[in-house]
């Protein structure tokens, strides 16, 4: 039982070749998870200087639904701009009127997959995702930006 939201990297420093690979990375975990309206939700948002949202938690129910847009990703460039991205996804995705069930006590977790350092500051998003109890993953551990955004969740 969660809402997962996975917020990707869409900037120019990822390439075609790397976003490929981040989409079968989403495919591949999509396939492993239990989805339907009462347990598994899942969200997802692309960004770069930018914010593309893809889905919201409520908006797809069942698991082809949510693969076909994954195959469907178009790959984009631009700068990393993940505090904004994050922010976001906090005052966006995270809510009841977007399929978010924190008020059931269902964990609300963010899955963000990045190359990079952030262009502009991440450390406060961070700091209220925590406080209102996301986890926030990073799914590149060695990126730059990942520790200081994962690290407040802990």
């Amino acid at each position: 039982l969660a809402d997962i939201v996975f917020l990707v990297d869409s900037s120019t420093s990822i390439g075609p070749q790397n976003f490929q690979k981040v989409k079968n990375f989403l495919y591949s975990v999509i396939l492993g998870l239990d989805i339907s309206s009462d347990r598994v939700r899942v969200g997802l948002a692309q960004y770069n200087d930018n914010i593309y949202p893809a889905f919201q938690l409520n908006q797809h129910p069942l698991k082809s639904m949510i693969l076909e847009q994954i195959q469907n990703l178009p790959y984009r460039t631009g700068g990393t701009n993940t505090g904004s991205a994050l922010e976001f996804i906090r005052t966006n995705y995270l809510t009841e009127e977007s399929g978010s069930r924190a008020k059931d006590r269902v964990p609300q977790i963010v899955i963000l997959v990045t190359d990079g350092e952030s262009n502009d500051e991440v450390q406060e998003v961070a700091d209220r995702l925590k406080e209102d109890g996301v986890v926030v993953l990073c799914g590149r551990g060695q990126c730059p930006g990942c520790p200081r955004v994962a690290k407040n969740n802990q």
